[in-house]
């Protein structure tokens, strides 16, 4: 009997049940499995165990794959482990799928064993990181009852899966890897490993599969637990829509979860002088790594509607600094200030751009057509190349000089006069992007 349901829906009902049940059981039967026998092989073979049983599309990455692709994030860990790494990659669409229907893409932890690599653990805290893939699991158990659940929208899930070991090949303190995409981490600390797996699969989530919302499930950080308990998850998030249906099935399930706020005041954090970020906040050991900057980090690689669960973005507002304008773009990018008073009897105003995906460019322009079409600027000339990055070490950014410019200095009628662009600013300093 199934309280609350007719004879005719309680077959449905029921199988509903159970699907979401086994799902739950699944993930902790893969969690438990001893790590002699969870390899990032073995698990590989799981999942596509269950996507012959599921009906899903399974790809599997092996070492030389994610070689040639670029994931140098999941290939760094994995590199000390006699057992290589895998991406394994799971795509499930419901029959009447069509081109307009949503695509969510999960992101799951798979590190089938963490040592901390060269950073060790102490023996305490080695003995449970068997587990340290339960947000792979989760994803792999998902994945394989969303037809029995019959989910409406088309779902992709993503399970980075390495060991992090030790060993001569280990990854060092202060070693510089390249993420799919082009990003670089600097590694400040071998232990923080989650992220950077997760950066590689995010990345290729973001330019490949072009997802209406990303998220990702781990254990990246036992200062999660240390602010909440066991007995309470935490997530991170930056679109209110998802963030609300996760509470309400909290909710429902009376399984505990508490939002953590996403500050963005914390990106220094996580800033690197050699590479794009810092894996790690410069190198702090155990809980002083804190919570919000491991996310901070984790969202550099993609765009906004993110919806981070810790068991465990970048946010897509500019910042013009002459007004309070705001600009729209679909990568991470930063504005660089430019304060150059306007020559004498003709208002002109210069604005340089600066983005770290090539793609972003479009996107920056269309706003900047936007800005101008509320002031009395209009845009004069432009001109963008590839640049070298100084503050981050990185040539992947693309600069655009952007120069407006209005016949007469007066103010056209109808449209608001511009802001004055500040003068106590170097043309090489740079606006932090706000969330």
């Amino acid at each position: 009997m199934l309280a609350g349901t007719t004879d005719e829906d309680a077959d449905d009902e029921l199988a509903r049940a159970l699907a979401a049940g086994g799902a739950g059981w699944r993930s902790r039967f893969l969690a438990s499995v001893p790590s002699n026998l969870k390899t990032p092989a073995w698990l590989a073979e799981q999942a596509e165990e269950l996507a012959a049983a599921a009906g899903l599309d399974v790809t599997i990455w092996d070492e030389k794959k994610l070689a040639e692709e670029g994931f140098g994030g999941v290939l760094a860990v994995g590199a000390a482990s006699v057992s290589p790494p895998r991406l394994i990659r799971l795509d499930y669409s419901p029959a009447d799928a069509t081109k307009k229907t949503p695509t969510v893409v999960l992101v799951g932890k798979g590190i089938t064993f963490d040592t901390g690599g060269l950073d060790i653990k102490p023996p305490a805290g080695m003995l449970s990181m068997k587990r340290d893939m339960s947000g792979g699991a989760a994803v792999l158990a998902t994945m394989a009852a969303l037809r029995d659940v019959q989910c409406p929208v088309r779902v992709i899930g993503l399970v980075p899966a390495a060991e992090n070991a030790v060993g001569g090949a280990a990854m060092r303190p202060g070693d510089v890897i390249r993420h799919y995409g082009g990003r670089t981490s600097e590694v400040n600390n071998t232990d923080a490993e989650g992220r950077l797996v997760m950066a590689d699969a995010m990345a290729y989530a973001v330019a490949e599969l072009k997802p209406d919302i990303p998220v990702d499930v781990a254990t990246l950080t036992g200062a999660m637990k240390v602010a909440l308990g066991q007995g309470t998850g935490g997530y991170f998030a930056n679109n209110e829509a998802p963030a609300d249906l996760l509470a309400d099935a909290s909710a429902t399930s009376g399984e505990l979860l508490w939002r953590m706020p996403l500050v963005a005041d914390y990106e220094e954090r996580v800033s690197s002088k050699v590479a794009d970020g810092d894996n790690s906040s410069g190198g702090a050991r155990g809980h002083h790594r804190g919570l919000v900057p491991p996310a901070l980090h984790g969202r550099r690689p993609v765009g906004a509607h993110r919806l981070r669960l810790h068991r465990r973005s970048p946010g897509r507002a500019l910042r013009v600094d002459a007004g309070a304008d705001r600009l729209r773009s679909p990568g991470p990018s930063r504005v660089a200030r430019l304060g150059r008073p306007p020559p004498r009897g003709r208002a002109m105003k210069g604005l340089t751009v600066r983005w770290s995906l090539a793609g972003a460019a479009e996107g920056i322009e269309e706003s900047l057509a936007a800005y101008v079409a509320d002031t009395s600027f209009a845009l004069h000339r432009h001109d963008r190349a590839p640049v070298q990055d100084v503050a981050r070490g990185s040539g992947d950014w693309f600069e655009g000089y952007y120069v407006f410019a209005s016949d007469d200095a007066r103010r056209i009628p109808g449209r608001p006069s511009p802001p004055a662009p500040p003068s106590h600013r170097s043309p090489c300093s740079s606006a932090r992007p706000r969330s």
